[in-house]
């Protein structure tokens, strides 16, 4: 369980996928916000500065710039943790992330990814 402070961003075509992240989160005590796509959550993001500690991406948006999106995160937060999410670790996207999270994912697999990042990323950024 974490301290309550930490925010994760979801963002995903998917209702279902931000739906359940979203209750495992807040029934571990994270905050989350979620996006059904990446201008909104790029908004997100933006107005979040420094409150958001991870995105959890799902990589299998159609028609997009991965390398280009996850550059624009972090050119906002470069703290910001990038979880890629997606059926295939396979896939060259997941190598631009900081962790992957195969999808379909369980509860305990989500925490299992999701907060040793946390903590060792903002460790190593001298963040509380």
């Amino acid at each position: 369980m974490n301290s309550g402070r930490e925010i994760i961003l979801i963002v995903s075509e998917k209702p279902e996928l931000r739906s359940m992240a979203s209750i495992i989160l807040a029934q571990n005590g994270y905050s989350s916000l979620t996006s059904p796509g990446v201008d909104e959550a790029i908004r997100l993001s933006s107005e979040h500065i420094g409150d958001i500690r991870a995105i959890l991406l799902d990589l299998e948006f159609n028609q997009i710039s991965m390398p280009t999106v996850i550059k624009t995160f972090h050119k906002l937060d470069p703290r910001v943790i990038i979880i890629g999410t997606g059926g295939s670790i396979n896939d060259r996207r997941a190598s631009l992330c900081d962790a992957f999270l195969h999808q379909p994912f369980t509860s305990r697999r989500l925490l299992q990814v999701i907060e040793p990042c946390i903590e060792s990323k903002y460790q190593d950024k001298g963040v509380a």
